[in-house]
C-alpha cells in the first residue's frame, strides 16, 4: 500500500500568471522574458540575442504570433463588413439570403425578317406565314471578336399577328405588275447565352442532394425534369412549397392573329430545389431532404373566398414541421432511382454587349407552323419560305454583366438584408435593382431619388435646353446636344414618384444607356416589392467623360519615363469606373495627393479636368457638355443636379502627363 504524502497547510502553490492580451511578436517574445525570469530565476539567465536560448524564445513568439495572425484573419473573414476572400463573402451574402448571380446576359430587341409569297391576287398569302417559337438561335458576325456571340429568342414570332408587323412589297410580276413576294418584318426579344443539357442519375435517395453544374459562367438553371416526366421547380427557399408558373398559350392556326398570352398557376409542390453558388463559384442545385411522393396541385384562386381564413390557408406557404425538421416534406422531396435532365443557359458577362446591326446570323429556327395537311408543292415552297429568315438588331445589346466582385457582393447583401423583402428607402430600391437575377439583365450603376428632390422641368424642343431648373445654386448644368425623341423614357414629369437612374456596360466596359427591355425588367422587378401608393421612373443617367492633364516634377536620380508611367497607372486606377457611382464628385486633393505618392515624384505642379464630348472630341464620347471650371467648388468638381457620373472613357488616350526634374 501506497502512502501519499500530505499536504501541509503553510505550503504555498504557486500560481503561475500568464498574460493574454500578447497580439505581436514582440508582445509575446517579452512575455515569454519576462515569464522565465519570474518562474525559472536559476535555471537561465543569459538573454543575450546571441545566447542559445534566445533562438526557443524567438521560435514560441514566432508561433504565437503568426496563430494570433491567423486568428484575427478567420475571425474577420465571418464579418460581412471585413471579409476580402471571395468564398467566404458569397457564403455570408447567401446566408443573409440574397440569391448571387454568377454571369447576366445581354438582351436586346431584333428584327425578323422573312419573304413570304403572294397569291394569285396578289396578296399575302397566310400560307408560308411563319410561326417561330422561342428558343430561336441566332448568333453575331466575325468582326466584332474573336468568337460569335450566340441569342436566342425568348417569345413567340407570328407573322400572321399584323400588331407591330411591317410589310413591303419585295418583288412584282413584270407583266401583270401584281407583287409576287412581300417582306415582312417582326420585333423579337433576344437574350445572350447557350441553352445546354447534362443528365445526373440518382440511386438511392440522399437527404439533401447537391449536383454541381459542370460548366462555368452560369446565367441559370432553365428547367430539371426527372425520367418520370415530373418537372421539378425553383424556389428562393426550400421551405417554401408553393410557386408561380407561367404557361405559354400558343395560339392555333384557328385564331393565329391572337396575341399570345401567359397564364400563371400557383402549385403546391414537394419536388423543388434551390440554386446557389458554392465557395468556388460554382453553381450548384440542392435538393430537398423528404420522402413522400405528394403530386403538384394546382392551387385556383377564387376572388368569393378571399375572406375566408380555411381558403387563405391553403393558398399560404406551408410552415416548417416544428417536430422533425430534416425529414419534413416541407423542405421538399429528395430524387431518387431516377434520371435528373437539368436545362441550363450558360454564357453572359460584359462581352456579350455587342454593339448594334452585328446579330445577322441564323443559327436555328423553331418553326411550328402545322403542315400536316400541306401538299407536296406547298411543302416544297414552305421551306424555301423558312430560308429566307433573317435578322439584325437596330439597337445595342445591354445588361451583360461579369460576376460581381468582393465590394459588390458586400454592399448588394447589406442593402438586400436591411430591405427585408420590400423597398422603402433608397437603399432599398438600390439594393433590390442590383440582386434582380442574371437572367433579367444588369444595370451597372444605379441611383434613387425622389422626385420632387429634383423637381425636374425638362423642354426637349430646342437644343441645349437646361436639363435643371433654373437659378441651381451650384450652377452645375448639362447641355444636352442631341435631346431624345417624343416619347421616350427621359420625357415627361410624375409627381410624388420615385426616379431610379441606370446605366450599363458595353462590352468593353464602358458605360452606356441600357435598352428598353431592361429597364422594363427593373420596373417588373420592383413591382411585387414597392409600396402600393409608390410609382417608379425609370431614367437613363448622363455620362460626362472627361480628360486629365498633369504636370510632375521627378526627383533626382529617378527615371523620368519610368515615373510618368506610373503616374499614368494611379490616375488610370484612381477613376478605375468600377470605383466610381453616380453623382460622385471628383476631389482633386485626392487625385493630387494619389500622384505625388508615387515614389520618384517631387510634386505635383499643375492638375486639370476637361470634358469631352462628341460634338467637339469625336470618337462615341457622350454628347453632353459639362462646364467643370464653373462647377468647381474649393477643389471639388461636383456632379451635376441631374444625375451623372464621371467616366475616364478611354484611359490610354485622355490620360495626359509631363514630367521635368
Amino acid at each position: 500500500m501506497t502512502i501519499l504524502p500530505k499536504i501541509l497547510l503553510n505550503d504555498k502553490i504557486q500560481r503561475r500568471e500568464v498574460k493574454y492580451l500578447n497580439k505581436d511578436y514582440s508582445d509575446f517574445k517579452q512575455s515569454l522574458i519576462d515569464f522565465t525570469k519570474s518562474y525559472y530565476p536559476d535555471t537561465y539567465q543569459d538573454f543575450n540575442e546571441a545566447s542559445p536560448g534566445s533562438v526557443f524564445l524567438d521560435m514560441a513568439a514566432f508561433v504565437g504570433d503568426v496563430l494570433s495572425l491567423y486568428i484575427d484573419r478567420s475571425f474577420r473573414e465571418n464579418l460581412i463588413f471585413y471579409t476580402e476572400e471571395k468564398e467566404n463573402i458569397v457564403t455570408i451574402a447567401q446566408a443573409m439570403g440574397l440569391r448571387i448571380r454568377n454571369t447576366t446576359p445581354a438582351i436586346t430587341n431584333a428584327k425578323i425578317y422573312q419573304i413570304c409569297p403572294a397569291d394569285v391576287d396578289g396578296n399575302i398569302d397566310p400560307t408560308y406565314l411563319l410561326r417561330i417559337d422561342v428558343g430561336s438561335r441566332f448568333n453575331t458576325n466575325e468582326d466584332i471578336g474573336a468568337y460569335p456571340v450566340t441569342f436566342r429568342s425568348t417569345e413567340l414570332v407570328d407573322f400572321a399577328n399584323p400588331d407591330n408587323r411591317t410589310v413591303q412589297v419585295y418583288t412584282v410580276d413584270g407583266t401583270s405588275g401584281l407583287p409576287t413576294n412581300f417582306l415582312i418584318g417582326k420585333t423579337v426579344e433576344l437574350t445572350s447565352g447557350e441553352r445546354k443539357q447534362f443528365v445526373y442519375d440518382v440511386g438511392s435517395a440522399e437527404r439533401f442532394l447537391k449536383i454541381k453544374v459542370p460548366d462555368s459562367d452560369i446565367i441559370g438553371i432553365e428547367s430539371v425534369e426527372d425520367s418520370e416526366g415530373n418537372l421539378w421547380h425553383e424556389v428562393e427557399n426550400l421551405a417554401q412549397d408553393t410557386v408561380f408558373e407561367d404557361t405559354y398559350q400558343l395560339a392555333t392556326d384557328a385564331d393565329s392573329a391572337v396575341p399570345p398570352a401567359f397564364t400563371m398557376k400557383l402549385i403546391r409542390t414537394d419536388r423543388r430545389f434551390v440554386v446557389r453558388l458554392t465557395r468556388e463559384f460554382e453553381t450548384e442545385i440542392l435538393f430537398g431532404g423528404g420522402n413522400g411522393s405528394l403530386d403538384d396541385i394546382i392551387i385556383n384562386f377564387d376572388p368569393k373566398q378571399v375572406n375566408n381564413p380555411e381558403y387563405n390557408q391553403i393558398i399560404a406557404v406551408t410552415p416548417i414541421s416544428e417536430i422533425n425538421l430534416t425529414n419534413s416534406n416541407t423542405f421538399g422531396l429528395a430524387p431518387s432511382n431516377t434520371a435528373l435532365t437539368i436545362n441550363y443557359i450558360q454564357g453572359g458577362g460584359v462581352k456579350d454587349n455587342v454593339p448594334s446591326n452585328t446579330i445577322t446570323n441564323v443559327l436555328t429556327l423553331n418553326v411550328v407552323n402545322n403542315v400536316q395537311n400541306y401538299t407536296p408543292a406547298q411543302q416544297s415552297t414552305f421551306n424555301s419560305t423558312v430560308e429566307t429568315v433573317s435578322i439584325i438588331n437596330p439597337t445595342p445589346a445591354t445588361g451583360g454583366a461579369d460576376e460581381p466582385t468582393v465590394e459588390e457582393i458586400r454592399q448588394i447583401a447589406l442593402a438586400y438584408f436591411s430591405a427585408q423583402s420590400r423597398v422603402v428607402t433608397r437603399q432599398d430600391y438600390a439594393g433590390r435593382i442590383l440582386a434582380m437575377p442574371g437572367r433579367y439583365g444588369a444595370a451597372a450603376k444605379v441611383f434613387v431619388t425622389a422626385d420632387e428632390q429634383i423637381n425636374k422641368v425638362i423642354d426637349w424642343t430646342r437644343t441645349g435646353d437646361q436639363l435643371n431648373k433654373d437659378g441651381n445654386p451650384n450652377n452645375n448644368i448639362l447641355y444636352v446636344e442631341d435631346p431624345p425623341k417624343a416619347g421616350s423614357v427621359e420625357e415627361g414629369k410624375f409627381v410624388n414618384a420615385v426616379n431610379v437612374y441606370l446605366l450599363g456596360y458595353d462590352r468593353n466596359k464602358r458605360l452606356t444607356n441600357l435598352n428598353t427591355l431592361v429597364k422594363k425588367n427593373v420596373k417588373n422587378y420592383l413591382s411585387p416589392y414597392r409600396m402600393l401608393t409608390d410609382q417608379v421612373n425609370i431614367y437613363d443617367a448622363f455620362t460626362v467623360n472627361i480628360r486629365v492633364i498633369f504636370d510632375i516634377v521627378v526627383q533626382k536620380n529617378y527615371n523620368m519615363n519610368d515615373t510618368l508611367a506610373r503616374c499614368i497607372d494611379m490616375v488610370r486606377n484612381f477613376f478605375y469606373i468600377d470605383n466610381w457611382q453616380i453623382n460622385q464628385p471628383i476631389v482633386l486633393s485626392e487625385l493630387q495627393l494619389a500622384i505625388a505618392s508615387i515614389d520618384g515624384v517631387q510634386g505635383v505642379t499643375s492638375l486639370r479636368i476637361d470634358n469631352l464630348y462628341r460634338q467637339k472630341d469625336g470618337r462615341d464620347y457622350q454628347p453632353y457638355r459639362y462646364d467643370i471650371e464653373a462647377n468647381t467648388q474649393n477643389g471639388v468638381i461636383l456632379p451635376s443636379v441631374d444625375p451623372c457620373i464621371f467616366e475616364l472613357r478611354y484611359p490610354e488616350d485622355d490620360i495626359i502627363g509631363s514630367a521635368k526634374q
